[in-house]
């Protein structure tokens, strides 16, 4: 590497570790607000319908960025979407502060498709500009700085909450959102990219469906994905469920919501020190295997401990390895492929597959919920206020749907098996490690 591609790449790393940390930071505010307010308003039971809609919205966000992917650089759609996403959230809280209760529900939904389309192109660019060498290092330092930000918004919502109240804690999104914008432009003039142009007939999610039946190595990583999602939203729901019947002051809950993903955060932080060392050292094969059995270790433990303690574990778990280790091994599986399967593919997989996932849990939670009735009485005074870590009595679950989780957790580690193998066949264990 000449030392023109050298500082290139340094002013690359550094870049996109300052934008994921801001943009961490704007959905650390966002998540635990729009979510406080949505049980605030709806309750827990409505979950699955916001769910479903995430799906719906998400399926036209895609359809614009495969448009979109063929004529603009990924990192002035990047600054694009930052722009858009801050109009619809101003729109959004005006008439939530207007009281039209719909806002609320549209917030939440918001929430979730403005961080996954920009995290997926913050991703896909990287996947691009970086080799197998870089990344092995360079994205474990992406996701720290990310789970940083994280760290800063969770921990301060609790405070910004209190004193200005939960909606009024969004309005703190803005200046972070301008301070984003301004970087990106720079740093879309500095550095390029490396750009495959595409034909204007491959501008459509059709065609992005195409890329991946055409590749069993991206349809092993969408079922993969989708099963991850859906293992994480059915943990989410329980959490959710467990949080609204503890914690009914909204300011309060927020807090408490933030105090969660602050142990997260900082879950996160320490796996994601040890992400340049565990692949180096364990190989990003092995580094995938072992999150699934962690987990389903875990979900085990808590059908037979059935404590408060045990939820945030699994919850802590199940978000802090799919944060860190997971998100970097999973990167560097794309790095192999070609552009179209980097941008086109990925955004189905990894963009649309994400969200539609929680919808296919959403109906699975419903179809659940015939069967099985949820108590929803017997738990006043379990949750002492003061005690985040308050012993259960119960748990807002049945037996089935635990084994629905511990079952997809097996599937997970099925399919994390058949894509590693074919992984080890684009990338040898001595190309892994010397890849330039």
């Amino acid at each position: 590497m000449n030392t023109e591609s050298h500082k290139e790449n340094w002013i690359r790393v550094v870049g996109l570790c300052v934008i994921g940390f801001l943009l961490m930071i704007t959905y650390s505010i966002t998540r635990p607000a729009t979510k406080s307010l949505f049980l605030r308003d709806y309750g827990s039971r409505y979950l699955p319908y916001a769910w479903i809609a995430v799906a719906v919205v998400v399926v036209l966000a895609v359809s614009i960025y495969h448009r979109m992917v063929v004529r603009y650089p990924l990192m002035k759609m990047f600054g694009g979407t930052i722009l858009v996403s801050s109009a619809l959230l101003g729109g959004l809280l005006g008439a939530a502060l207007w009281e039209w209760k719909p806002a609320i529900f549209a917030l939440y939904v918001w929430k979730d498709v403005y961080i996954v389309i920009l995290v997926e192109i913050f991703w896909s660019f990287a996947n691009l500009v970086f080799p197998i060498r870089t990344a092995r290092w360079a994205y474990g330092l992406f996701c720290m700085m990310g789970s940083l930000g994280g760290l800063v918004g969770h921990l301060g919502i609790g405070p910004l909450s209190q004193s200005v109240g939960t909606i009024h804690s969004l309005w703190f999104v803005f200046p972070i959102f301008g301070l984003i914008w301004i970087l990106t432009s720079y740093f879309s003039r500095q550095v390029g990219e490396t750009t495959t142009p595409l034909s204007k007939g491959s501008a459509s999610l059709r065609e992005g469906f195409k890329v991946v039946r055409k590749s069993s190595y991206l349809l092993l990583l969408l079922l993969l994905v989708a099963t991850v999602q859906i293992v994480i939203t059915l943990i989410d729901f329980q959490y959710s469920r467990s949080l609204e019947l503890a914690f009914t002051n909204t300011n309060q809950r927020t807090a408490v919501i933030g105090q969660v993903f602050a142990l997260i955060n900082m879950s996160s932080l320490l796996l994601e020190l040890l992400t340049g060392p565990i692949l180096r050292f364990v190989g990003v094969p092995l580094a995938l295997l072992s999150i699934p059995l962690m987990l389903g270790t875990c979900v085990g433990a808590l059908a037979l401990w059935p404590r408060f303690l045990m939820v945030v574990v699994v919850k802590v778990m199940s978000k802090g390895t799919t944060y860190s280790i997971f998100k970097a091994a999973k990167e560097i599986l794309y790095i192999p492929l070609n552009y179209a399967e980097k941008t086109q593919g990925k955004a189905v997989i990894d963009m649309l597959t994400y969200r539609l996932a929680k919808g296919v849990a959403s109906v699975m939670l419903l179809v659940l919920a015939l069967f099985h009735s949820f108590p929803v009485s017997g738990w006043e005074g379990v949750f002492p206020l003061e005690s985040l870590l308050s012993v259960f009595r119960a748990l807002q679950t049945s037996p089935t749907l635990l084994f629905v989780i511990l079952s997809l957790s097996a599937l997970w580690f099925g399919l994390t098996l058949s894509i590693v193998r074919r992984y080890r066949q684009k990338v040898s264990r001595e190309q892994e490690l010397s890849s330039t």
